[in-house]
């Protein structure tokens, strides 16, 4: 393992480019993040469709697990239809109070369980708080693991309170990962 960690360096200081996190990838919260914890995905992130590229990022409180995703657009009309994407999911709801709009969705994976999530936008950015799916594989353990719509809200405001990140040029729409946003979460 140490070898391996070592030969991807070295191969990833050779990649042209600059090393450095895509835009939502940099705007994920770093406060209990996991190791290794982001992931990057150049489109349908979540794995919904439409929803465009994305960085989620895993997350441990105590007994709680949770993702954050971050899409950052270059105007607030793309981050709109990062919304519009999400509000296809059926059963999604409006949330009041939370950003320029919010809503509520689930997302079922296969063989996984269902998850819930909030979502809210602010001008270019939109951010999605739900729950990770490994900590809910255990029934008895779901209700202390799941995040909660309040908490998830209360999260949301924290975070689009803060300042807001901007696109790059490379920005929201880059289909390549950088090195050090491509890895995947150790579970």
């Amino acid at each position: 393992a140490a070898a391996l960690a070592e030969i991807g360096k070295a191969i990833g200081e050779k990649l042209p480019g600059k090393a450095d996190l895509l835009p939502s990838a940099k705007a994920l919260p770093t406060e209990n993040l996991i190791p290794n914890g982001i992931q990057f995905a150049p489109k349908d992130s979540l794995g919904i469709a439409n929803a465009g590229a994305g960085a989620v990022g895993y997350y441990k409180e105590g007994a709680k697990r949770f993702r954050v995703a971050a899409f950052v657009r270059d105007d607030a009309e793309q981050a709109k239809d990062v919304m519009k994407a999400l509000k296809a999911k059926p059963g999604a709801a409006s949330v009041s109070g939370v950003g320029d709009e919010g809503l509520s969705f689930g997302l079922t994976g296969k063989d996984a369980p269902r998850t819930e999530w909030v979502a809210a936008r602010k001008n270019n950015v939109v951010f999605a708080i739900g729950d990770e799916e490994y900590s809910l594989k255990e029934p008895d353990k779901q209700a202390a693991a799941r995040v909660g719509k309040e908490d998830a809200q209360k999260r949301l405001k924290a975070l689009l309170s803060a300042p807001l990140p901007a696109a790059s040029a490379s920005g929201a729409s880059s289909a390549a990962p950088s090195p050090s946003a491509s890895t995947a979460p150790k579970k």
